[in-house]
């Protein structure tokens, strides 16, 4: 499920198999997700997995495995007394589940288990397991900095000679601070900056040197 916006789910049932890799997850939202009813369970990758909302009334839980599931391995929560309260076997590779149903309720211990692996979960407040987007604010491909998750490889990595957004090297580390004429920066700015980023740097007739205040 992909909501540019908000999501709400009040009731019914819904099932997802998302993508067999880290470049989207099986619930992507961009603003806030919000659960009152009905049964939801997602099975995806963990690297942009996102739970529902704080202001969410039904419980859900999001759990990152430590291992990757094949496809055709079932998964099961159950309740202090052993009853299940949810199962279901993807079709696809998982590392990552997400269910929210009426039946899980706050002040009580379920056990998630995905094969051969185990899950302990302690429900002391609505939503367990924040993954990426818990506060509403982040969501889709933003923090991969514009990268089109179709040309991700499976495993959510970039194939070879493509950059990360924001400047970065092909490799994920920062620019060694060379400017781009190969010339060191001297920790300077140019008497007519402007306006960077939406940072008003201040101007004079000398270059104005970084300082230890924030600029808003």
């Amino acid at each position: 499920i992909d909501s540019n916006g908000t999501l709400t789910v009040n009731g019914g049932e819904i099932i997802i198999e998302g993508p067999e890799n880290s470049g989207n997850g099986a619930l992507d939202y961009n603003q806030s997700a919000v659960i009152t009813g009905g049964t939801v369970a997602a099975f995806g990758f963990n690297g942009m997995a996102q739970n529902f909302g704080s202001d969410s009334t039904q419980c859900s839980i999001l759990v990152s495995l430590s291992t990757t599931q094949a496809a055709g391995t079932k998964a099961f929560l159950t309740n202090a007394s052993g009853d299940i309260i949810m199962e279901y076997t993807p079709s696809k590779s998982y590392n990552s589940i997400l269910i929210s149903t009426p039946d899980i309720k706050t002040g009580e211990t379920y056990t998630l288990t995905a094969g051969a692996e185990t899950a302990s979960i302690e429900m002391t407040s609505t939503i367990y397991g924040s993954g990426m987007g818990s506060m509403g604010d982040r969501g889709g491909m933003g923090s991969h900095g514009g990268i089109n998750p179709d040309e991700m490889t499976p495993d959510g990595s970039m194939p070879e000679g493509m950059r990360p957004g924001g400047g970065m090297k092909p490799d994920g580390t920062m620019p060694d601070g060379t400017m781009p004429d190969g010339s060191a920066w001297d920790g300077t700015f140019p008497k007519d900056t402007g306006n960077r980023n939406n940072h008003a740097y201040p101007q004079n007739d000398t270059n104005s040197k970084e300082t230890g205040n924030n600029l808003n």
